[in-house]
């Protein structure tokens, strides 16, 4: 007698050319903690670029099974997925995007397929007409749709008229035992951590739209005024890093603004730094404050949609600064600076974005949806 084939659920997930960014990050860890016992996965990973297959590989379980699509032709895209829909027929599609969305709903009619679509919104820019349209268009095939915060799901109901039946909110996940762990490790060899200095850290992609970080370096050089004994870190890379290496040449702050690119483990860097800064223009969520907290980092986020609010609870766990206002982010930094903090008390506070919290939602969510 045969054993029961698993039903299979698919995963359409792009890759950064940066490295894994949010969404990658947020995949990786969720695929950890489901059963494997209860479904197959099968991950199909688009990217606009050539990568290393073996060094995605070794990022998620051997059981998973893993294919990668490298096109920039979004036409193509559908018509790829539309084969493997009608060859493999899962049970399930997760779209990690509202664009992947779109892709799988025109790949879903190429191939006539009937299978359950779950599409994700982990945080886009709503102020262009067409990603509304793509939010849209997706939403009104999808049988459900994921938002990782309220405030994502809040503005998809207002600004896109979509059912609040229809959307799902599970936060980001992160294994705080394991950030923990990275973060008692020794700093590099080849790094000096500077340290007679107080140590501002920013940690994410190096790109102005989103981020804002030229706010970030505006700030620090009114700060650098005040202190003589002040250091800003970037950790990260992304498309606009010329422009802010520019920015601090031209603005004479080279000896006190460094840039460190990605780092393996870029939680011992906060736990040394003396707080975290995000100063964005929007966020779906925001990672990296939960990692500084979970770390005993204080930090000082804008009060950008979505996420920020929700982690810091209104500014409970951190401060909160309008977006884009210079003057506010110099006074909550300096405010920072200056403050004592209870490290365990900021801990605390993410303990609710564990991923012993968060992986069965998904596990229940999966199995809610198979046949």
């Amino acid at each position: 007698m045969k054993n029961k084939q698993k039903p299979l659920v698919s995963i359409l997930l792009p890759w950064d050319v940066y490295g894994a960014a949010g969404i990658e990050q947020q995949w990786m860890l969720i695929i950890k903690h489901l059963d494997p016992k209860a479904f197959q996965i099968h991950l199909m990973i688009h990217t606009r670029f050539p990568i290393d297959f073996q060094k995605i590989r070794s990022c998620f379980p051997n059981w998973v099974q893993i294919e990668t699509f490298s096109t920039e032709h979004t036409r193509r895209l559908i018509f790829t997925f539309a084969f493997r829909l009608y060859k493999q027929k899962p049970q399930l599609i997760f779209a990690s995007t509202p664009h992947l969305g779109c892709i799988c709903v025109l790949a879903k009619w190429l191939a006539r397929s009937k299978t359950k679509l779950i599409s994700m919104n982990q945080g886009i820019d709503l102020s262009h007409c067409f990603t509304r349209w793509q939010l849209s268009f997706s939403s009104k095939f999808s049988n459900i749709y994921l938002a990782v915060s309220e405030g994502i799901k809040e503005s998809m109901i207002k600004k896109n008229n979509i059912s609040s039946k229809k959307i799902l909110v599970i936060p980001n996940s992160f294994d705080l035992k394991e950030i923990q762990k990275q973060a008692d490790e020794p700093l590099p060899p080849f790094f000096s951590w500077q340290d007679n200095k107080k140590k501002i850290v920013y940690l994410g992609r190096l790109e102005e739209q989103q981020k804002n970080i030229l706010l970030l370096l505006s700030a620090f050089e009114v700060l650098n005024k005040s202190y003589d004994n002040l250091a800003l870190f970037l950790i990260g890379d992304g498309p606009d890093r010329l422009r802010y290496e520019t920015f601090v040449k031209n603005h004479q702050l080279t000896d006190c603004v460094f840039f460190l690119g990605w780092q393996k483990n870029p939680h011992s860097f906060l736990k040394q730094a003396d707080g975290l800064i995000l100063s964005s223009r929007f966020e779906g969520f925001g990672r990296v404050l939960v990692e500084a907290l979970a770390v005993g980092t204080p930090v000082v986020s804008t009060n950008c949609p979505s996420g920020p609010s929700e982690i810091l609870q209104g500014g409970k766990y951190g401060t909160l600064t309008p977006v884009g206002d210079v003057k506010a982010l110099v006074q909550a930094i300096n405010f920072l600076l200056t403050t004592s903090i209870d490290s365990k008390r900021l801990q605390k506070s993410v303990e609710r974005y564990d991923i012993s919290q968060i992986a069965p939602l998904y596990q229940k969510l999966i199995e809610s949806l198979l046949p």
